[in-house]
């Protein structure tokens, strides 16, 4: 490999299915990181090489070509038309059967996503237009299983958006001055079922474990007719006069969405009027929508698919071809209007390829041609497979958690699951193209009923299904051998960044394999960190996002115009929109020059799994989004220096911690004074670890200012008493109070002073003492900073969320650590303890022991005296407390009952 941690090497050009084939000979000869090598970053040994000849370089770089199967005039496809989505806007229900309705507005149900349509709002600086999603609204109800009504309240939207959600005062006029008396007046003999408040309907609603369970009620479709108007008129007559117009002005939103196979129809234009038809009549809407379609739009969509089972791709490059025959422009401005650089044009690679892909395009009034499109999408059904929207994600995903895995685990059983779809699927599914356009209902004849087949065949790839989803499995396969042999290394070196880089890397492209590749802010900083880097002014056909993404993103939120938001991006933007973006600091940008997305250099020699050192590195607040910690958390998550199976120390009673760790708070500006000055070593740079390992590494800068022993070691003292504080137990049950009075502020700021007080009182609410021997004392000191090479159980209950105690174990048994220099510091530590009053009395399982042997009298359980004494106490049975020792030297500790 070479020492850039960029590749350069000669280009190869493969098929999809020579770049399987050449994994799989990888894969069966059991080359693992030739394999691993190849199929995440296209670097593979070429078995040709001559030295001699024209052949004169040992490594290759593969560019996979998907255009290879591009498919051909001859080929036979076919192709239907369906409509899919309707949305209209009105003053009137147009519904013509019952309505399930919400019986009070409800209180989150809303729309709060871009449908891309904008509605008119009049406000006292004039007329304009704003996004439907940022006018207040709420789901009125439903009629049918995919179809509901919504009411938009545009009276509320004033100088800037409003929210999409109604405050709580404002849903109560609606239910108590509109809704409930429009059923009084219509539906008497049912209005005793209706609550006569929006609270008493709140009231009954709340369950009692927490959340609520909101009613629904039957609309005869013969009420719905009547129902806007006469809610209008008792609003004007019963809302608060400031409240009327709002109230009064509302307008509802019918959606059907999600229906596509319920109207295929030939590409014909008497089939598409028929289909029409039968869509309204299927959906219980009145048929005047067609004769008055004003404010209706409708999403009609054209499906191609292969008589032999082929599996269909949109070529990336061809998305100018495929929009010029499906809204009817020209070609020069369908070219502008797919411009990489366009605001209102997205690409969504397919399995990670650049050259093939579905797009989302927001259209504006010079591109939306004769049929006024809005809003037009292509993409392939074989999305659908693993289709499962939660969260940020749309698909089956990957998450950080399984991906860091467990000490010797295997591929995660996520990737596991993924592996087994995309196996059946290799047999049994192809996938189909689809494009889709949202148009005015008037003008949904305009479109998709007029194509040139040849052309169109340009815009297409085919592949075989063993093929397609072949590609899928030797990415996701070489995705898995990657984390598993993280997740066999060593913990410290997973948690340097480029180790983490790798991870979040393997994670990003997993759920990339099937769904759009995330692109929020930490999504790019990763793709800065993973991806090879080139110019900015470089083709951006080739860039791994937008360089102008973020700043259109806050140009849109707070626009007051046209929004290119879509029901995809929304919420990954939202998660993030707080975070800085930090891409124009830079004059480079990731790319993907090479036919897919492969990642930079990755170093394999004899270390865990990594980027090659040199690159850019995962920052601070990417980890914290990504693997939603710290690094320092995720070192005292996954780190256990010291630490062995609990199975390899049988017979001891261990307990598990899961306090997250909590640093220490350093309140002063000025520099902390050196406490320790060990002689020789003490002056030299602290190694905490082995984790930079490697002959990547050997060149490099130092990355972080490395401290001289002596200085680190005062650090690491003054941390001792702010972790052993924030540790201090409680006793069982929640509603208990802490056995220590120490406020949680002075616990982070505590000093070793706090140990050195003798009236224990001021300490605790309750305590056990006893005066130590110097074995039992040293014995606790060996707990709080042990010799090297002490091993500890897995499950032990406070030590290694401390992150002093971390620290210490790293550098006390990294192999760079002599044994003479850890016992000449312990020596001095020890003789720090001296002046110390007391510790608590730490056993090898957990640092504040509190239980008391029962079979003793209290008064000495252990040796242990309980404070505040109280002769009263069964002596049978005494209640735990902290176990404190006192120092060898010391008296017996002062306890006033006042305090």
């Amino acid at each position: 490999m070479p020492g850039d941690h960029y590749y350069h090497y000669p280009e190869i050009s493969h098929s999809l299915e020579e770049f399987i084939e050449k994994a799989t000979t990888l894969d069966d000869a059991g080359d693992t990181e030739g394999y691993i090598h190849f199929v995440l970053s296209g670097v593979y040994a070429d078995d040709d090489y001559d030295i001699d000849g024209i052949n004169d370089y040992p490594t290759k770089q593969a560019f996979v070509d998907p255009t290879q199967n591009v498919v051909q005039p001859d080929t036979q496809l076919d192709i239907m038309r369906d409509y899919d989505s309707l949305l209209g806007i009105t003053k009137d229900f147009k519904t013509l059967g019952e309505v399930s309705m919400f019986t009070i507005p409800h209180p989150t149900f809303a729309l709060r996503t871009s449908v891309h349509i904008e509605w008119p709002i009049t406000t006292p600086a004039g007329t304009r237009k704003v996004q439907l999603h940022k006018i207040p609204n709420f789901e009125f109800g439903s009629f049918g299983n995919r179809s509901q009504l919504n009411l938009f309240f545009p009276g509320l939207v004033g100088d800037t958006d409003a929210s999409s959600n109604l405050t709580r005062r404002q849903r109560a006029i609606l239910y108590e001055c509109g809704i409930r008396p429009t059923i009084a007046s219509l539906l008497p003999y049912q209005v005793s079922e209706w609550p006569a408040t929006l609270e008493g309907e709140e009231i009954r609603a709340k369950r009692v474990g927490g959340g609520y369970s909101w009613s629904t009620k039957i609309i005869p479709g013969d009420v719905m007719e009547h129902f806007a108007s006469e809610m209008r008129e008792h609003l004007y007559i019963n809302a608060p006069e400031a409240d009327q117009s709002w109230a009064t002005g509302f307008v509802v939103l019918h959606t059907v969405r999600g229906v596509k196979h319920a109207t295929v129809h030939p590409v014909d234009d008497q089939s598409a009027k028929n289909a029409l038809r039968d869509f309204i009549y299927t959906h219980n809407l009145s048929d005047t929508i067609l004769e008055s379609p004003r404010n209706w739009w409708i999403d009609v969509g054209i499906e191609l698919s292969s008589p032999t089972g082929e599996c269909l791709q949109w070529r990336t490059r061809y998305h100018h071809e495929l929009v010029r025959q499906s809204l009817s422009i020209h070609h020069d401005l369908a070219v502008r209007t797919t411009d990489t650089r366009s605001a209102g044009y997205s690409v969504d690679p397919a399995s990670h390829l650049t050259a093939i892909g579905g797009c989302r395009i927001v259209l504006g009034p010079r591109s939306s041609g004769p049929s006024q499109c809005i809003y037009f999408q292509a993409y392939t059904t074989d999305k659908a497979l693993l289709y499962n929207p939660q969260g940020r994600h749309h698909a089956k995903f990957l998450t950080m958690k399984d991906a860091m895995g467990g000490d010797g685990r295997a591929a995660p059983k996520a990737i596991d699951e993924l592996h087994t779809a995309y196996q059946h699927a290799k047999l049994h599914n192809a996938s189909n193209a689809r494009a889709e356009a949202r148009v005015p209902l008037i003008k949904c004849f305009d479109v998709f009923l007029e194509f040139e087949p040849l052309e169109l065949k340009l815009c297409l790839c085919s592949f075989p299904k063993a093929v397609w989803w072949g590609f899928r499995i030797v990415r996701l396969v070489g995705i898995s051998k990657a984390l598993t042999l993280q997740n066999q290394g060593s913990r410290e070196q997973r948690m340097i960044r480029d180790a983490l880089g790798l991870t979040a890397g393997c994670v990003w492209l997993t759920n990339g394999l099937h769904a759009r590749p995330e692109d929020g802010p930490a999504s790019r900083r990763l793709m800065d960190v993973c991806l090879p880097l080139t110019e900015r002014d470089s083709d951006p056909f080739i860039h791994a996002y937008k360089v102008s993404h973020l700043a259109r993103i806050r140009r849109r939120q707070g626009s007051v115009g046209h929004d290119s938001d879509d029901e995809e991006n929304s919420g990954w933007e939202d998660d993030e929109e707080e975070e800085e973006d930090t891409e124009g600091n830079s004059a480079s940008i990731p790319y993907n020059p090479y036919g897919c997305i492969f990642f930079r250099v990755i170093f394999m020699h004899d270390v865990v799994p990594r980027f090659r050192a040199g690159g850019r590195m995962i920052n601070d607040e990417t980890i914290k989004f990504l693997f939603s910690m710290t690094l320092a958390e995720l070192t005292a998550q996954y780190v256990k220096t010291g630490v062995v199976p609990v199975e390899v120390l049988a017979g001891k009673r261990m307990y598990t911690n899961r306090i997250p760790l909590i640093p220490r708070i350093i309140m002063e500006d000025q520099p902390e004074p050196t406490l320790f000055d060990i002689p020789g070593d003490g002056n030299h740079p602290v190694i905490l670890d082995d984790s930079a390992n490697g002959s990547d590494m050997e060149d490099l800068p130092d990355r972080e200012p490395l401290q001289d022993l002596n200085s680190w070691l005062s650090h690491q003292w003054r941390q001792f008493p702010v972790d052993v504080m924030m540790k201090s137990p409680n006793p069982k049950g929640g509603t208990s109070f802490s056995y220590l009075r120490v406020q949680t502020m002075d616990r982070r700021n505590a000093t070793i002073a706090l140990f050195k007080d003798a009236t224990l009182s001021r300490l605790f609410t309750c305590c056990a003492y006893k005066i130590a021997t110097r074995e039992e004392w040293n014995r606790a000191i060996d707990k709080f900073f042990p010799p090297k090479g002490t091993e500890y159980a897995s499950n032990i209950q406070n030590y290694r969320h401390c992150p002093y105690w971390q620290a210490w174990c790293k550098w006390a048994n990294n192999p760079g650590t002599s044994l003479a220099t850890v016992n000449s510091v312990r020596g001095t530590i020890r003789g720090f303890f001296d002046d110390v009053y007391w510790l608590p009395d730490a056993q090898q399982d957990k640092m504040w022991p509190t239980s008391l042997d029962p079979r003793k009298h209290y008064l000495t359980s252990r040796g242990f005296t309980r404070l505040p004494l109280d002769l009263r106490q069964d002596q049978v049975d005494p209640k735990p407390a902290p176990r404190l020792l006192i120092h060898p030297g010391g008296c017996h500790p002062i306890w006033e009952q006042n305090e």
